[in-house]
């Protein structure tokens, strides 16, 4: 057919898999168009085009309802992808177009195991739709126009979802995410939630979702989630981490008059002389005796050796423990930052200041500490 067309025609056999090997239909799917994808990247061509047709939609639907799906999984086999991949004929059936083909004289091939209703695909063709059919005769076009409606709903919620991410996942990279636990209130929060964790490869059941939405004012613990991931609580989010992830320490010198920012950015620490002592509830800015500050002053990660006098108290505590004392979860713990002169603890950045450093009425001179975070460091 295709020498009668005058077109070139591409084949590539699979080796080392069987038909009743675990995920055969996932695995073929996706050396299938693994294939299509590099022809057309290697021939320059336009499009992948595949025949897809309104049985195929309906089909699609009704496997991802049985298996468990939001509404993005609603919108079934897209007609035109982002990655090239188009389907021109999803508004006819495959009757029509076996009508088509027998009209025009136009010979085709039907795959044999198509018939086999060992896959769920073939259970659905052969058992499930024309069961249906029985109650209703248009169940076809009905759960096409279904996929339509949803893919309608879809590019809504894509808008919508849009603005939620960028208020409300504070950090984010490819083993690691953290949502603010005020987001979890956000009208269509579950949808939200299904396409974060689908970003990331973590594919949830209904009831797994559920158990993280229910449980996003827990302040501590750890929940597992699917494909290697958990989620923690912190104090004031959620925080998903791929297994083996490893928080990284921050461990960096500090300009003792000036500006340092430091990790790509997410943190800035301005040190300045102050004429005045300016008393407030910001715990990110500090007014320190200048007297007691020493160089070399570092930035660095929370230590299980780290002891200091917090303001306001005479006897000196672990800041660990200090923390715990404040409601800080372990994993907010881990990541939390202390500003060391020499070897003393100066400063819990955000939590507390050294009673040691603080300004009296017999302070000279007072340097202004402002501490910016931008976004965690995971």
């Amino acid at each position: 057919m295709a020498d009668s067309l005058s077109v070139p025609f591409f084949s590539k056999k699979l080796y080392g898999i069987t038909l009743d090997s675990s995920g055969i239909e996932e695995y073929c799917r996706s050396e299938r168009y693994a294939f299509f994808h590099h022809l057309k990247k290697i021939h320059n061509f336009g499009y992948i085009v595949t025949a897809h047709t309104a049985d195929d939609q309906a089909e699609t639907l009704l496997m991802r309802i049985i298996r468990g799906s939001g509404i993005r999984g609603l919108t079934g086999v897209q007609e035109v992808r982002a990655d090239g991949v188009i389907r021109p004929l999803l508004g006819i059936t495959k009757k029509e177009l076996l009508c088509f083909l027998q009209k025009n004289g136009i010979m085709w091939r039907d795959d044999y195991t198509n018939s086999d209703t060992v896959f769920l695909r073939n259970n659905i063709r052969h058992n499930v739709l024309p069961l249906l059919e029985k109650l209703n005769p248009a169940i076809r076009e009905h759960l096409v126009t279904l996929g339509k409606s949803a893919t309608d709903v879809t590019s809504i919620v894509e808008a919508q979802y849009l603005q939620w991410k960028v208020k409300y996942v504070l950090d984010e990279s490819d083993v690691h995410f953290e949502l603010c636990r005020n987001g979890f209130s956000a009208a269509g929060m579950s949808e939200y939630l299904v396409r974060i964790l689908c970003e990331h490869g973590i594919q949830c059941s209904h009831k797994k979702n559920a158990e993280i939405i229910d449980n996003c004012n827990e302040t501590s613990g750890r929940l597992l989630v699917a494909n290697g991931w958990s989620v923690y609580g912190a104090r004031t989010s959620l925080i998903f981490l791929k297994d083996g992830f490893r928080i990284p320490e921050v461990n960096e010198t500090i300009t003792y008059q000036g500006e340092t920012t430091l990790k790509n950015g997410h943190i800035r620490i301005v040190s300045q002389h102050s004429d005045v002592f300016v008393r407030n509830d910001d715990k990110h800015t500090a007014y320190i005796d200048s007297a007691f500050l020493k160089e070399p002053l570092v930035l660095r990660t929370v230590g299980p050796d780290d002891h200091f006098i917090p303001l306001g108290r005479k006897n000196e505590v672990p800041v660990l423990s200090f923390l715990e004392s404040q409601g800080y979860s372990k994993i907010d713990r881990e990541r939390m930052f202390v500003l060391v002169n020499v070897h003393d603890v100066v400063w819990v950045p955000g939590v507390r200041l050294s009673d040691r450093v603080k300004v009296t009425n017999s302070t000279k001179s007072i340097t202004k500490m402002s501490f910016q975070l931008h976004a965690h460091i995971l």
